[in-house]
């Protein structure tokens, strides 16, 4: 067999049946349920956001791996304004790891299904995916981690990788910059898995559920993603009273963990990512405008 090719997915302003806040409830799709989601998807100031936290945040990550058989595919639509398409493929063409996939069909998986076959003869069927959201990083040594864990699962045909320790930058509202930490495994960022159809992506399982469904191997050691928490998160988090995984980090504690972890981000001014007070009244709520 050959060596297992790791494969990550990003959603990227991606018009379609997803987790968003629109969808939640009402699974329906339908043409002008999709030009609704649309206008609000791909306003000005929700780009300039997105596109702010992947080239600062998430493609950084990407880039830092050092690995040959290492791939991220970057879906989103071509509804997408077409100075914006532009700039994707700017970011993403002098990069052969990086692949964009342009997709009108409004359901992910079969969205998925063509490049994930491709993925999969490709490598003999021994393909890993992880997920990862455009504002979202993960660590330096994530793929030689992730190899290393891959050993542990040798012989299981459907099964899962995680990391239970993370970090967090909250900037919510006009409230101050908070640092933070968390140990909750099986988190979307960087969640990887195995799957024996060819077909089927990580997309397929809620993240918390692939604990439950797939044998698993859970790393407790490492640091393994910086996940932002911010007015374009669609998740709600109370800083006045913390949720149990989730605990206040100093700004020298959180320094430690950019060196050691996310060396790619040093410097990086995260206050950059706060809209400005236009944009932030104009946010939709649920798709980009949500308090944390």
């Amino acid at each position: 067999m050959s060596q297992p090719m790791i494969v990550g997915i990003c959603r990227f302003s991606y018009l379609g049946l997803g987790d968003w806040q629109e969808f939640r409830s009402d699974k329906t799709i339908s043409e002008s349920r999709l030009d609704t989601v649309a206008a609000e998807l791909y306003t000005e100031e929700r780009m300039r956001a997105r596109f702010l936290s992947f080239e600062h945040i998430c493609l950084p990550s990407i880039l830092a791996q050092d690995d040959p058989n290492f791939t991220f595919l970057i879906v989103s639509s071509p509804r997408m304004p077409a100075h914006w398409r532009e700039r994707l493929e700017a970011l993403c063409n002098p990069h052969d790891r990086l692949q964009v996939l342009w997709t009108e069909v409004p359901r992910l998986g079969e969205a998925l299904e063509g490049n994930l076959m491709a993925f999969h003869e490709q490598s003999e069927g021994n393909l890993w995916q992880f997920r990862l959201d455009d504002d979202d990083a993960i660590d330096v040594d994530f793929a030689p981690r992730l190899r290393r864990s891959m050993r542990r699962l040798e012989g299981f045909k459907d099964c899962a990788i995680s990391t239970a320790r993370g970090i967090s930058v909250a900037l919510c509202n006009d409230m101050p910059k908070y640092y933070l930490e968390y140990r909750m495994p099986f988190l979307g960022a960087g969640l990887t898995v195995k799957l024996s159809s060819p077909k089927r992506s990580i997309f397929s399982f809620g993240h918390f559920a692939i604990a439950k469904r797939l044998t698993n191997f859970l790393d407790h050691e490492s640091v393994g993603a910086l996940v932002m928490k911010w007015d374009s998160d669609s998740r709600e988090l109370n800083l006045e009273k913390l949720p149990p995984p989730f605990r206040k980090l100093t700004p020298r504690g959180f320094n430690q963990h950019i060196r050691r972890s996310f060396p790619f981000l040093r410097g990086f001014d995260f206050d950059q990512l706060r809209p400005a007070p236009q944009d932030r009244s104009a946010a939709p709520a649920g798709i980009s405008g949500n308090t944390c």
